[in-house]
């Protein structure tokens, strides 16, 4: 099969494109042939060998995927050939199929393509964790988002606005800015800002003179 293919640490670079064995199926296990495989900044940490998690070489990085069954263990049980579904690993996503628990196999609803599938878990999972695990959010709280125009920012958006607080989104520039407004956030208002003098802090804390709302 073809996969992307990490031989040596470092940045994007050192990834090759080959033909590999295809992996075996083991008990417990599905075989998922992926149609997407979504891009995370921890994969990148993966490659360089600075995440938190040494992967020993060599090794096809990608850690975020959304497929088709294509196999299943004998004693896998409520998946079959042809379901759709998406997951994680901390390696093997980029390529044309990888050999997964079952449990870690989510189904894909009928109205998600592939690509929002395979990139949901990481960032959405994130944001969520820190907005309720860390930081308690609750309906009414005031919530500003950092780097909204992100994977984790645009989520936090989205989820901050659905669990009922304020958001004021900052990012960089204004096309990182339309890259957030562009994931449709629920619920309102949300408030859009660069960090410069002129829109930052947002003008609804009262310390700083204009902004803009969505």
């Amino acid at each position: 099969m073809r996969a992307a293919l990490c031989r040596s640490y470092g940045g994007p670079e050192v990834v090759e494109v080959t033909d590999i064995d295809a992996p075996a199926l083991g008990p417990g296990q599905v075989r998922v042939h992926i149609h997407v495989g979504a891009v995370n900044f921890p994969d990148v940490l993966v490659m360089a060998n600075t995440y938190q998690v040494s992967v020993p070489l060599p090794f096809v990085p990608g850690s975020e995927y959304a497929g088709v069954v294509a196999d299943v263990a004998n004693d896998v049980a409520g998946l079959a050939p042809g379901d759709r579904v998406f997951g994680s690993v901390i390696v093997g996503a980029f390529a044309e199929e990888a050999v997964v628990a079952a449990g870690s196999l989510n189904r894909t609803p009928d109205a998600i393509d592939d690509r929002t599938a395979a990139a949901f878990g990481v960032a959405y999972k994130t944001a969520y964790h820190v907005l309720r695990s860390v930081a308690s959010l609750q309906p009414g709280d005031e919530l500003v988002v950092l780097g909204a125009g992100g994977g984790v920012g645009s989520a936090a958006v989205q989820l901050g606005a659905a669990l009922g607080a304020t958001v004021t989104a900052v990012a960089s520039s204004p096309e990182k800015l339309d890259a957030a407004r562009a994931t449709r956030c629920p619920t309102g208002p949300t408030w859009w800002s660069t960090p410069s003098a002129a829109t930052w802090p947002s003008p609804r804390c009262g310390r700083c003179a204009t902004g803009a709302a969505s």
